[in-house]
């Protein structure tokens, strides 16, 4: 086969130069795939592998937990003034939602003091100052989860 007006050294040159272009384009498609992290073409099959990134595992199935300590979320300063007046103390349990945000949320008693205003206050002061951090599922999510805790409400003997 002849090539038309080119001479031997030209047609070597052109194959030459075709051959240079077809390495650099394989070299650009292997550091575009290099550079997507890890997605790269399977030998002879046409198949493209995508490695996702492994989920941090340290996070995963992970109760809430409270940030700081539970106990100063309820003071002596809170205690309701009816009671107090009355020299009332009693325990409330409470039962509450810690959003996914570590919001304390949905409060109720499942305990009564005995007393309305310790369980309203008790449910009141969780909802408005416990913090926690939050749940996470088996991807390391943050999630809704339920907590409950115990209050002792007591008046101090030496007041």
């Amino acid at each position: 086969m002849t090539w038309l007006g080119q001479s031997p050294r030209d047609r070597a040159r052109g194959a030459s130069a075709r051959s240079d272009t077809i390495r650099a384009a394989i070299l650009i498609c292997a550091a575009v795939a290099l550079a997507l992290g890890g997605l790269w073409m399977m030998a002879g099959q046409g198949e493209v592998a995508v490695h996702a990134p492994s989920p941090d595992l340290s996070l995963a199935n992970r109760p809430a937990s409270p940030v700081g300590n539970p106990a100063a979320w309820v003071t002596p300063d809170d205690y309701p003034q009816d009671v107090l007046h009355r020299g009332g103390q009693g325990t409330v349990a409470v039962a509450f939602m810690v959003d996914a945000q570590g919001t304390a949320t949905q409060c109720r008693v499942t305990s009564t003091s005995g007393f309305r205003s310790l369980d309203v206050a008790t449910c009141a002061l969780i909802e408005r100052r416990a913090r926690y951090s939050p749940a996470r599922d088996g991807q390391g999510r943050a999630i809704e989860s339920t907590q409950m805790l115990r209050f002792r409400w007591e008046i101090d003997p030496s007041l």
